[in-house]
């Protein structure tokens, strides 16, 4: 004989819940639990999609705090070779300012 998962809920229960039904007793009964499946394995792919986008939102937040400590980097690097550049330039003016 063959079973199918059937949902049942009894007149005194608040949740439903599954249980095995002879796939012959009711035809209805087989429809359901085939859906039943189908559900459970569009569940289960969900999570396991979901998963997968999870720790691709974890690898990115690990490159923004990288590339973040990164800019932080280049930019005082930047304002660094700012001042070095800017402290000659007004060396340049004020010679240049002598000679004329």
């Amino acid at each position: 004989m063959e079973f199918a998962h059937h949902p049942y809920r009894g007149e005194d229960d608040t949740f439903c819940d599954v249980r095995d039904t002879l796939c012959c007793f009711n035809p209805m009964v087989t429809h359901l639990a085939r859906w039943i499946e189908a559900a459970n394995d569009c569940y289960e792919e969900a999570l396991l999609e979901l998963s997968k986008q999870q720790g691709s939102l974890r690898d990115l937040e690990v490159d923004l705090i990288n590339l973040t400590h990164t800019h932080q980097q280049l930019q005082e690097e930047h304002q660094y070779r700012s001042t070095e550049i800017t402290s000659p330039k007004a060396q340049l003016q004020v010679h240049s300012q002598q000679y004329r």
